[in-house]
């Protein structure tokens, strides 16, 4: 159990310091002291002096004081900022996270539908209670990262991986890149600005050459062969670092170094290509709702840079999925709208707060409407950017 009830991650604008939390161990080389490392959590736990006023889902008395209200909705927010991070920094479809409010706790599942949380518990009470909380951190203790609520589909790069190196050495200015809100100040020839943007016109681009030569595996997973060794691998691994990726705007690389600032990178598949992200650029607010993230990405495959939206949407009947609307104005050529490189509906993650009415363990029944309470599915889709220049 790692402790960071007093300090904040550095760059986190919430200044959020959350009391506790358990980090596996094979992570324990990534984590700073007495910050709350909301990259590496596994399960979050907050602790309270005890009592109604602050525990958040305690709503029993309606003649409660005001000020006691106002502490639970105050603990409450907490809680779901604390979520959010959660939900911000790591690729989750669930999180667990544990409440100890004096002599009680209670154990919350939170999902993009929602928050099922338990009844409070007095652990102190009784020998059967006591086991009661060693069980739950036992059985926490032994879930694996899939039933711990980390998204399978996100693989994290190691640090000695090729794609993580890669990642580093693309972050770095290119004298070939284009300022895009001075392209005409700065005569830029037309020959660099089209090279700039085919790449971004285009749905699908050639393979990148440096696969072809060997100087980078197919895999970014896999570890990076050092220099100092005699074989050809190493050689080629150790080139690939220094080769050049095509052209971009400026301002695309900046936001892409921008996001390996916590030193965590991501591979997340779409369509069976690979494409490696940082952190988010941009997140939506709240742990509950679409989740919508975005994301500057190295296409692997063409070591080109892309948009990927990573979001959660409603299950309706009858509601298009977002990737197939860009094709249909991709397909009418309207001008000033993403190209769509490819996009995939995650079909085996569901949330599952959904499927329970707000009493507690009572399951929906099956003839409510899903609209009432939808459920949300995992959505990813990848768009190459496109400037208004390019029509």
């Amino acid at each position: 159990m790692h402790l960071s009830e007093d300090t904040p991650e550095g760059g986190d604008p919430t200044k959020s310091k959350v009391d506790a939390s358990f980090i596996p161990e094979e992570d324990s080389s990534f984590v700073m002291p007495k910050v709350p490392n909301w990259a590496f959590q596994r399960y979050m736990v907050e602790f309270k002096r005890g009592g109604t006023k602050y525990d958040p889902f305690d709503d029993k008395n309606p003649l409660q004081p005001e000020s006691e209200a106002d502490d639970r909705r105050h603990v409450r927010g907490q809680l779901f900022s604390y979520a959010d991070l959660i939900f911000k920094y790591q690729h989750r479809t669930a999180h667990f996270m544990l409440l100890v409010n004096g002599f009680m706790f209670r154990i919350m599942r939170w999902d993009r539908s929602g928050v099922i949380v338990s009844e409070a518990t007095e652990y102190a009470a009784t020998i059967e209670h006591t086991r009661g909380l060693l069980q739950l951190l036992y059985g926490l203790s032994r879930m694996d990262p899939v039933q711990a609520g980390l998204d399978p589909t996100a693989t994290r790069l190691s640090q000695g991986s090729c794609g993580w190196l890669r990642m580093l050495s693309l972050s770095f200015n290119n004298v070939l890149d284009l300022k895009a809100d001075k392209l005409v100040q700065d005569h830029t020839s037309k020959a660099a600005i089209e090279t700039v943007l085919r790449t971004y016109r285009a749905a699908t681009v050639p393979t990148s050459p440096l696969f072809a030569s060997g100087e980078l595996p197919t895999d970014p997973r896999q570890l990076f062969a050092h220099p100092a060794s005699s074989s050809n691998t190493a050689r080629n691994s150790s080139q690939s670092m220094r080769s050049p990726c095509p052209p971009t705007f400026t301002y695309i690389r900046e936001l892409f170094k921008e996001s390996l600032d916590r030193k965590v990178g991501y591979v997340l598949t779409v369509k069976k290509r690979d494409y490696l992200v940082g952190s988010a650029i941009y997140a939506a607010m709240g742990p509950i709702g679409r989740g919508a993230r975005g994301y500057v990405a190295l296409e692997w495959d063409s070591q080109r840079f892309v948009f990927l939206k990573d979001t959660w949407r409603p299950h309706y009947v009858g509601v298009g999925i977002e990737g197939e609307t860009l094709k249909i104005l991709n397909d009418a050529h309207i001008p000033c709208v993403p190209t769509l490189v490819c996009h995939e509906d995650l079909e085996k993650q569901v949330t599952l707060t959904s499927q329970h009415s707000p009493k507690t363990n009572t399951k929906r029944p099956a003839a409510l409407p899903t609209r009432s309470l939808p459920q949300r599915r995992g959505s990813r889709s990848t768009a190459a950017r496109r400037s208004n220049a390019s029509g």
